[in-house]
């Protein structure tokens, strides 16, 4: 992690690893990566003319591990440490569905609210903080 006296790193890896059941997902893990797939295409513009390189991975999670799905990793930590949020696990009728009986799926807890995917602004955020411009895992 860059500190405040480090450079930035040159390269941001963003992960989502989201429930894979029979070629579908379930919605929340859906609208994160659709949300993260937009924010890396908003970095990829700013921060390619500043020489670092954005990465986007993607992971499948299946129904043996559902615990590891709806989930953001940037340069190797968890969004939620990024931003100062907490990971929770909520009904997910939509998991459910997939994978055949009542399952929970990850959602993210910011103070008292509770949402169900990331937004694209979280993912923006947490890539600053890593990349040491502001953040709960930044210096500014």
């Amino acid at each position: 992690m860059a500190g405040c006296c480090s450079p930035a790193p040159k390269s941001l890896v963003i992960e989502t690893t989201v429930l894979r059941a029979d070629g579908q997902t379930c919605e929340r893990c859906g609208d994160t990566v659709e949300a993260v797939r937009s924010a890396v295409a908003q970095l990829e513009a700013v921060l390619t003319p500043l020489g670092v390189r954005v990465t986007l991975v993607e992971h499948a999670a299946s129904a043996d591990n559902l615990d590891d799905s709806n989930s953001v990793m940037i340069n190797g930590r968890s969004l939620e440490e990024w931003i100062g949020a907490e990971r929770v696990s909520t009904d997910c009728p939509s998991c459910g569905d997939l994978v055949g009986e009542a399952a929970c799926c990850a959602a993210v807890s910011v103070g008292e609210i509770v949402q169900e995917s990331f937004s694209v602004e979280q993912v923006r955020d947490g890539a600053f903080a890593a990349l040491g411009f502001g953040g709960a895992g930044g210096c500014c």
